[in-house]
């Protein structure tokens, strides 16, 4: 492991990019191997999320392999040669190892710097899949389920209704503001009567609903 920790930094350094001596390449492993030991183990208790960033630890642990195998046989490591991997997560992990290379030099090891690509990547991908689903569900719910529920039902609303609506919401928002910025200004603690003010900002903002039917 030490020589081909060895053989790892020096190519590295041949190639122009600078990291710490010791390479730590077994820590390539680490973040990915923890992630699907404990979701084998605890199939139950994790969530969906957790069980996605597993399934993608796999193509991480793969591309670490194919990384290091670049090294050993001193081949170019640049992001061109790594377009044909599949799946997308393994290219941004190579690209984030390449831009963190080169923006923080002799400021990680190898296995440090792996670590650090690899979190971001999960981070990054988990946020991306969680929009993408929450976007689904609004639109499916708002667009499609709303709509033919509201066409059902020959539901209008008049523009001068709904602009007296939005002017009156503004309304409650604004003092809502203020009564939050005077209790924060104020620094004391809210005594049951203030916070009875902000019940009051919350039923106000259904009242035209009830009044309109809508």
């Amino acid at each position: 492991m030490f020589e081909i920790s060895t053989s790892i930094a020096s190519f590295l350094t041949q190639s122009g990019i600078k990291t710490k001596c010791d390479a730590g390449i077994w820590l390539m492993f680490l973040l990915p191997l923890s992630l699907i030991i404990s979701s084998l183990k605890h199939p139950q208790e994790t969530s969906h999320i957790f069980k996605f960033s597993a399934g993608s630890s796999e193509s991480l642990i793969g591309t670490s392999i194919r990384f290091i195998e670049h090294c050993l046989k001193e081949r170019q490591i640049s992001i061109n040669r790594t377009v044909h991997l599949i799946p997308a997560a393994t290219v941004c992990y190579w690209k984030a190892m390449l831009v963190l290379f080169n923006k923080f030099p002799l400021s990680f090891t190898v296995g440090e710097l792996a670590v650090a690509a690899q979190a971001l990547v999960l981070f990054c991908y988990n946020i991306i899949t969680f929009y993408i689903v929450t976007t689904t569900v609004l639109f499916v719910f708002i667009v499609i389920i709303l709509t033919t529920v509201l066409k059902s039902k020959s539901f209008t609303v008049d523009l001068y209704i709904f602009s007296k609506m939005v002017v009156y919401w503004a309304v409650c928002s604004i003092g809502a503001i203020i009564a939050v910025n005077k209790q924060i200004t104020g620094k004391q603690k809210a005594t049951p009567a203030v916070r009875k003010i902000f019940h009051l900002f919350t039923v106000a903002v259904y009242i035209p609903g009830l009044i309109y039917q809508c």
